[in-house]
Formats: C-alpha cells, structure tokens, sequence
C-alpha cells in the first residue's frame, strides 16, 4: 500500500495516501517493489519533499517523499507542514472546489503510520481522509467529515467495500480543526489498530 494524505494536515483541506502492498483483497497478492517499502520519518523541513507527480522523477527527486496529485495544485510545504488546502475553483458563483491529494513514494507492507494532523474544514459535505491504499481499491483509513468535525472515522475497505465490522467513530477530546492530533495506525498481518493521542479507538 502507499501512504495518502486526502485531509487537511493544516488548519485547511488535505488528503494523504501511502502506497500499501496489501494483500488485503483477491487481486493483491502483496508484493511490494523492493526498493520502495522502507522507513520513512518526514518532518516537512524542506520544500523538496513535495513534488507534483506529473514530473516527478524518481532517479532526479530523491528527497521527494510525496507527490501532489490534483490539478490545480493546492498542496504545499508551509512551516515545517504539509498543507493540503480545499479551493473553490472556475466561476465564483458556480459553488465548484477543488481539493489536494498527496501520496508517498514510499511503500509499506505491515507495521506503523504516525501522523500529527489538523483536520481544516467544519462544511457539510467536505471528507479530509490519512489513508495506507492499495491499487486494487483496499484502503486502511483515518476519515474526518465536516459536519462531525469533533469526531475521527477508523475505516477499512477490502475489494472497494467498507468493513463495519466494529467501525468507530469516537468524540476526541481535543477539537481536531483547532490543534494537531497524534493518529497512528498500526498494521499487522493478522490485526488493525488505530490510535489518537495514544488511545486506540478501534481493534
């Protein structure tokens, strides 16, 4: 699976995907390209580590770590953070936005995600999502939807199907539109667990 940020990792609209080797449905047999499944600790420190995937170059762009996949392109490195911003676009009238998605270069077959977010947007109708996704439709996730801004969603999906099994959705203490959040998903091969702020929300 490869890591994805579809959120707002800033007080605005962002979306993160990490690529996932997964083998979490029939299509994936979980290989994972060998020199792209490695750790990775990114602080955002350097502009270089977002690039727009239509010319990223993975020989050239060694210290990309993620690439911005939307066009317009509203993702960038602010601060020392990764800003996926949510835009209205085209006619001021006409009520069309335009989000950010930004993906890994990076690979992971089972173990830890960290990521300290703040989901940005309290409108009905807007989705900020940290997913681990395969290319087969399977996604591990952390979902924030606007009208329930005080909650985070623990999702999965297997061959394009929610599994609710179990699914949570728990109020957070700390209001996640106004300061960051530690969440964590750990991957194991025979378990899920997702954290915030160091409690798990669901098993």
């Amino acid at each position: 699976m490869r890591p994805a940020v579809l959120l707002g990792i800033a007080p605005l609209f962002a979306s993160h995907a990490l690529a996932a080797c997964s083998g979490m449905n029939s299509a994936d047999q979980g290989s994972c390209p060998s020199d792209k499944c490695s750790a990775l600790n990114e602080s955002f420190s350097s502009s270089k580590a977002l690039v727009l995937s239509s010319s990223y170059n993975s020989t050239s762009d060694t210290d990309a770590t993620f690439v911005s996949e939307q066009s317009p392109d509203f993702a960038a490195i602010k601060d020392g953070k990764l800003v996926l911003s949510l835009k209205q676009s085209g006619d001021s009238g006409a009520g069309t936005f335009a989000g950010s998605t930004a993906y890994s270069t990076r690979w992971i077959h089972y173990g830890t995600v960290t990521a300290r977010i703040q989901s940005g947007s309290t409108a009905a109708g807007v989705i900020s999502s940290l997913q681990l996704q395969d290319d087969a439709g399977s996604s591990i996730d952390f979902d924030w939807v606007g009208i329930s801004s005080n909650r985070a969603q623990a999702n999965y999906y297997t061959d394009n199907q929610l599994q609710l099994s179990q699914a949570s959705a728990p109020v957070l203490s700390t209001d996640p539109t106004k300061s960051f959040v530690e969440y964590k998903i750990v991957w194991l091969p025979d378990s899920l667990t997702w954290y915030a702020n160091g409690f798990a929300v669901r098993t």
